[in-house]
């Protein structure tokens, strides 16, 4: 597969500097299971803003923070350093199957929100991770961010194929001013 634009891609992680002698560089991961790169036998380096350029995988050592790779042609430690701030992609297509109702981050990052009553919320700029459930960070009309938890409780549906995702009516969940935007009841009742 020719990949032409970094956009194509899915980044899975960072290269940082040099690991050793022989050509080595580390890769902070961008991921939720690290360990994915010793599964992978090539990837995509990618440094602005030139065109991203595939790199066969020799081997993969793993440790507490980072991934040591060692990349067919990258024999030297000068060599490793000129990948250094590199991001590392892969095509979608590589990325494993999920199971039903389960979504990748950049699946739901640029969504827009809407409550059940068909309020538009804003778009999902990020996705705070946390021990308990992840946290979407919605960025609405007015520039302000608004917190909602990604539990079934409060996501009704999430929908990337038609770019939305539908907040549950949860009183108190959402304010703006003293008006209650995802209440079940109007305010003052």
């Amino acid at each position: 597969m020719e990949i032409s634009k970094a956009e194509e891609l899915i980044l899975i992680g960072e290269v940082g500097k040099p690991c050793g002698v022989k050509g080595e560089v580390r890769i902070f991961p961008l991921t939720d299971n690290p360990k994915r790169l010793s599964s992978l036998k090539q990837v995509y380096l990618i440094k602005s803003p030139a065109k991203p350029k595939l790199y066969e995988i020799e081997g993969v050592c793993h440790s507490r923070r980072f991934a040591s790779v060692k990349f067919s042609g990258c024999d030297t430690k000068d060599a490793a350093r000129a990948l250094s701030e590199a991001r590392v992609g892969i095509p979608r297509a590589e990325c494993p199957q999920l199971p039903e109702g389960s979504y990748y981050y950049f699946d739901i990052i640029g969504l827009e929100t809407f409550t059940q009553q068909g309020r538009y919320l804003g778009k999902i700029e990020a996705i705070i991770p946390t021990a308990s459930s992840d946290v979407y960070v919605i960025r609405d009309g007015s520039g302000g961010e608004i917190l909602v938890p990604a539990i079934s409780e409060v996501i009704a549906e999430v929908a990337p194929r038609e770019g939305r995702v539908v907040i549950r009516t949860v009183e108190g969940l959402i304010t703006s001013g003293s008006h209650d935007i995802l209440s079940s009841q109007p305010s003052g009742s």
